[in-house]
Order: structure tokens, then C-alpha cells, then sequence
């Protein structure tokens, strides 16, 4: 399996609220619909940072996930929230 973690910041005065719909709807429109998913779960920190937490049945899902991540309807919306250069994904293998 792989756990891929996607840490990023919000924009300044970005609607907490209305990114965790944006988030909760590629989770289940785009996210949860590619072959190998598992679960995932959204975070944060009392600093304010973000932390997105996907369980794959393999690092391969994450690649194909990543591929198509800019193609679906809902991406726009999801990072309209975010500072995009903050964005950092990090794959990990399940030992």
C-alpha cells in the first residue's frame, strides 16, 4: 500500500467552511473514484497548516490520481482556497 500527504496553507481570508466542501467534493467526485483508494482525511494544525492524508492500495494509484488531479471539475475550486506554492505531496510505502 502508499499513504500520499499533501500538506498546504490556506489563502489569507479564505471561508474554512467552504474549503472543506470544495475538499469533501473532489474527495468523493475525483479522489475516491480512482481505481485503489482507500480512505481519506483532512487536518490541521493549530498553525494553521493543512494536511491531506490518501490510502492507496499502491504508489502506482497515487501516480495515476496525480496524473488526472488538474482535470477534474471540482480541482479549480479546490485550490481557488490554497496558496499553490505552498502545496507539498509526499508518497509513502507501506512497509
Amino acid at each position: 500500500g502508499a499513504t500520499e500527504v499533501i500538506t498546504v496553507q490556506l489563502a489569507d481570508g479564505a471561508d474554512v467552511d467552504a474549503f472543506m466542501a470544495a475538499t469533501q467534493a473532489i474527495g468523493e467526485n475525483y479522489v475516491a473514484q480512482v481505481p485503489g483508494f482507500i480512505a481519506r482525511e483532512t487536518a490541521v494544525n493549530e498553525a494553521g497548516e493543512w494536511m491531506i492524508v490518501v490510502h492507496w492500495s499502491s504508489a502506482e494509484d497515487v501516480a495515476v490520481s496525480m496524473a488526472g488531479f488538474g482535470d477534474a471539475p471540482e480541482a479549480g475550486a479546490f485550490m481557488s482556497f490554497l496558496y499553490a506554492e505552498t502545496m507539498a505531496v509526499t508518497v509513502y510505502d507501506i512497509q
